[in-house]
């Protein structure tokens, strides 16, 4: 049975029940940081206050978007932008950089994109697509056709998926080759025993291939789900249970953390399994789904609540401190 925990309400007097700071947050950033916007200056008031310049200097450097052009295989796009964009949308997240990639390559073998963001979001974000490249070109199984045009990719198939994926008479391979334009080879001859797993090769566009990779492995899954559903709600019952934790879309990021390190730690600490559910992309918060003993489920409920609590009580910190400072400098330069 799902449990809810709601909005959270404001932040009261007592002790919070999980100390923020363990996890990374709840420390308070100086007036003085350098990261506070400063508005109503005018040209005039700038040149006669170096004080008030130099500090501005410091604020548009910081703070300085750019455009840089990369470039990425055009093989690997499929890989790079991922199921639904999930991919893409992941490093943009964790980067802070807007990817844009284009629709084609014009025949080339590089594919241009388009990084806009601060130079330190845009460096962060060509190392994630660097690291994507090259654990693409360091997997197992891939490589280039001989003819430069197609790419080539090999899947583990477990024995016991094997007829699932090929289907009778061949036809759910068949189905396959024709919805995503790939070809399709289940190597059943080798020096593997019988019984043994056997590679199934893709062999087309990259992009392709990605697809036609993912709906294979989503056929197996779905199996595996069905062959499991009749013992996992007797497991629940018996084993524990799950909660729902509303997370506010600008804290989700905050509860998943860089490279997923902050979601990994509060399974670890709590003992339990922490999963969002899928966007919808219109409601205003995500939901996690907890998954556990009781009374780990709710210790892990209390961390992300004290996480997302901190997180707006920062907002609001720092809104405060942008005013104080804004009315700071209007008074020194005469304006208050």
């Amino acid at each position: 049975m799902a449990a809810k925990i709601g909005e959270i309400s404001h932040v009261n007097n007592s002790a919070p029940l999980v100390d923020p700071s363990v996890y990374g947050y709840g420390v308070k950033r100086a007036l003085e940081d350098g990261s506070l916007r400063v508005n109503w200056l005018h040209g005039s008031q700038i040149r006669d206050n170096p004080r008030i310049g130099n500090q501005l200097g410091a604020l548009v450097h910081q703070r300085a978007v750019i455009t840089e052009d990369f470039k990425v295989p055009d093989k690997m796009v499929g890989f790079i932008i991922g199921r639904g964009g999930e991919q893409i949308s992941r490093i943009q997240a964790e980067s802070g950089c807007k990817i844009q990639i284009a629709s084609d390559s014009g025949g080339m073998a590089e594919r241009p994109c388009m990084l806009t963001g601060s130079p330190e979001s845009i460096e962060q974000a060509k190392r994630l697509l660097g690291h994507i490249v090259d654990r693409c070109r360091n997997g197992p199984g891939f490589h280039n056709d001989v003819d430069g045009n197609n790419t080539v990719q090999e899947i583990l198939i477990p024995a016991s998926k094997v007829g699932l994926v090929i289907g009778k008479g061949g036809e759910t391979i068949k189905q396959l080759q024709e919805r995503t334009g790939v070809k399709m080879i289940m190597i059943q001859d080798g020096p593997l025993p019988t019984g043994a797993d056997k590679p199934l090769r893709i062999t087309g566009d990259a992009f392709k291939v990605q697809q036609a990779q993912e709906m294979v492995l989503e056929i197996i899954r779905e199996k595996d789900q069905a062959d499991f559903r009749g013992v996992r709600n007797d497991f629940t019952s018996r084993m524990g249970r799950s909660i729902e934790v509303s997370v506010p879309r600008f804290a989700v990021g905050i509860v998943i953390g860089r490279n997923g390190e902050m979601i990994k730690k509060i399974q670890n600490d709590a003992g339990v399994r922490i999963q969002f559910k899928p966007d919808d992309g219109i409601s205003p918060e995500r939901i996690a789904q907890v998954m556990g003993l009781p009374d780990r489920c709710q210790h892990a409920g209390h961390i992300i609540t004290e996480l997302i609590l901190t997180a707006q009580v920062s907002q609001a910190e720092r809104r405060q401190a942008e005013r104080d400072l804004n009315n700071r400098v209007r008074r020194d330069l005469g304006c208050l």
